[in-house]
């Protein structure tokens, strides 16, 4: 959201996003996610899928900086579609891989393949090899 709404995003080398809630859309959460996804729009509407556009990364202008979106090719907690959602809604701007063998939590769990993974993207981000 920062990356494309703030214009002191411009100063940010870049975002690392994993696993990203992108779109708040009702549609989109269904099945993935719908505790989290219907915390972080609560007060909203929930017929009211003008104020979930407004607030999703997919439907926002494109970032100011690089996104790199990483997601977990096992994921039972965030829908890999909204990685690619927002991958194919600012193309110029991100980009995306899966992490094979990894489940949502692996992309954070210190000594997993996917964890190891994240390290060398985040480093890349920074220049720091």
């Amino acid at each position: 959201w920062l990356a494309s709404v703030d214009p002191a995003a411009s100063s940010l080398r870049g975002v690392l996003a994993l696993a990203p809630l992108t779109d708040l859309t009702r549609d989109h959460l269904r099945g993935f996610c719908r505790r989290a996804g219907g915390a972080l729009v609560e007060g909203i509407d929930p017929d009211a899928d003008v104020s979930r556009v407004r607030a999703s990364p997919a439907w926002m202008p494109p970032p100011r900086v690089p996104v790199r979106v990483l997601d977990a090719a096992h994921d039972a907690v965030v829908a890999g579609s909204h990685g690619e959602r927002y991958l194919a809604a600012h193309p110029q701007r991100v980009t995306r891989a899966v992490i094979d063998g990894a489940g949502h939590f692996e992309l954070i769990a210190p000594g997993q393949a996917a964890c190891e993974v994240v390290i060398r993207e985040a480093a890349s981000l920074l220049d720091v090899g």
